[in-house]
């Protein structure tokens, strides 16, 4: 029999399985009807139970309504023995071996990784596999040219570690959520070929340098790099001569692309983005006066941008205001003389962090109130910004604030969601609320490179091809409650 699909999940070993119909489960008679049955352990999943029993995520749901609510521990899941006698049954994945990367236990609590063929981005159906098996010819000829896409993961997991650090949790969250990726594209183009190869770089570029000659890593067709220079420099330099493309998702600085035409530099440079968002803010606010905020006892982290608007509104002859922010700050800080009701501000801080943003909102709120038009008054502001919730939040739409930032993602849309509810199915946890959020930078990646490196939105990063990704986001938080995106 040829597997149609034939995916490597963080393996540089694995084969396909098909297993009989018949379950290997106890049966229970229940009104003369015969009936396998399962009683699901603490903490398992749907995702879990089609590979541990194995049968499909749809068979499941089918014979067990309340199942789409979740799983609940002591719950009995029944399936009909006359369903499953005699029939040969979907593909699931056997125990992957894993060389120095990461495992199935991933995280503080050992996960079963679903097969791929469980889950579907919208569309959920069981996978149609082929059997041409006497078709000698047709396997030769496909086998003949090797097609698969290899992505090669090469992160600091730490996995020897006692203690995961923030980081290796993070690139654990940006390595599901690439399999996720993987999962989606494969259910979506079911002759695809893809290899998932995951490496340990443990912060070490020792450890790299010595990874550099494994031929799983040699053969990759993309290579996701960790976010350290020398790193980055060893992978090039073997991606030169491979023909690989490495991928620079971590390290903003890292001007690697400029000596290595295998590097793509995900991350759109400092001094480029600053010059889109400060292009984006003149044409926006072009007939309002900027008031920059300066923080009197918070770290300034946002004063090279603030030096770069200040130099252009003066090149342009353009005025602008000064003003301190200390701890107390006021609406009454923003005299009338100053700041009359009729007139129209715009007022950036110097320091993107929470303590300022705390500081400013509530008096900036009440000077738009006193406005003669609401609009009067807006805010604009910085990539930390994405991830505020709640009350603050509602205070960056009252203000109808205006962000920039190399990620855009709208939480509350239907993809995002449905993408957020897999993630948490799959590996029984949520994704941390971040900037970037990694479970959806390791989505869209593996999306843009199992698409062949062209242009790609994504739900939360977006790709341009070349050498250094240009892509930027402006994000609008408008007073009834929207997000728009547009990318600049």
């Amino acid at each position: 029999m040829k597997f149609i699909r034939n995916i490597c999940l963080a393996t540089l070993a694995a084969t396909s399985l098909t297993v009989s119909a018949d379950l290997n489960l106890p049966v229970k008679t229940i009104n003369g009807t015969e009936y396998y049955y399962y009683e699901v352990k603490p903490k398992e999943s749907i995702y879990s139970l089609v590979r541990k029993i194995g049968v499909s995520r749809d068979d499941i749901m089918r014979y067990n309504p309340s199942a789409v609510d979740g799983l609940r521990a002591n719950q009995l899941l029944l399936f009909p023995v006359s369903e499953f006698a005699g029939n040969e049954r979907r593909e699931v994945c056997p125990e992957e071996s894993v060389k120095d990367g990461p495992r199935a236990d991933l995280g503080e609590e050992k996960v079963d990784m679903p097969s791929v063929d469980a889950v579907e981005e919208v569309d959920e159906k069981e996978e149609t596999f082929t059997d041409d098996s006497d078709d000698e010819t047709d396997v030769a000829a496909v086998d003949s040219v090797d097609t698969t896409v290899r992505l090669a993961v090469v992160l600091p997991f730490m996995l020897d570690a006692e203690r995961p650090t923030k980081h290796a949790e993070n690139y654990t969250e940006f390595y599901r959520g690439l399999l996720m990726a993987v999962d989606t594209v494969a259910g979506k183009n079911p002759d695809m070929k893809i290899s998932v190869a995951a490496f340990d770089s443990e912060a070490s570029a020792e450890k790299v340098a010595a990874l550099a000659d494994d031929p799983e890593l040699r053969s990759a067709t993309y290579i996701i790099a960790p976010d350290d220079s020398v790193s980055i420099e060893l992978l090039a330099e073997m991606a030169d001569q491979t023909g690989a493309t490495v991928v620079n998702l971590f390290s903003v600085k890292n001007d690697a692309q400029q000596r290595h035409p295998s590097v793509y530099q995900a991350n759109i440079p400092q001094h480029k983005m600053y010059d889109k968002a400060l292009d984006a803010f003149i044409d926006d606010f072009a007939d309002y006066t900027p008031v920059i905020l300066s923080p009197a006892d918070i770290a300034a982290d946002k004063q090279a941008f603030v030096d770069e608007l200040t130099s252009r509104l003066e090149s342009a002859g353009r005025r602008y205001e000064k003003l301190d922010v200390f701890d107390g700050f006021s609406e009454r800080a923003m005299t009338p003389d100053r700041f009359p009701a009729d007139g129209r501000f715009v007022f950036i801080p110097a320091s993107g962090s929470r303590e300022m943003l705390t500081r400013i909102l509530s008096p900036l709120i009440q000077l738009r109130q006193n406005a003669s038009l609401p609009d009067n008054v807006r805010l604009f502001g910085y990539p930390e910004w994405v991830i505020v919730r709640g009350e603050q939040a509602r205070k960056l739409h009252s203000l109808d604030t205006v962000i920039y930032s190399r990620f855009a993602s709208d939480t509350d849309s239907y993809p995002t969601r449905l993408l957020g509810m897999r993630y948490d199915d799959w590996f029984g946890t949520k994704m941390a609320n971040a900037v970037p959020v990694y479970g959806l930078l390791g989505y869209d990646a593996g999306r843009w490179m199992l698409g062949g490196g062209q242009s790609y939105v994504g739900l939360q990063n977006s790709f341009e091809p070349g050498a250094v990704n240009s892509a930027l986001y402006l994000i609008y938080f408008s007073p009834d409650g929207q997000v728009r995106v547009k990318a600049l």
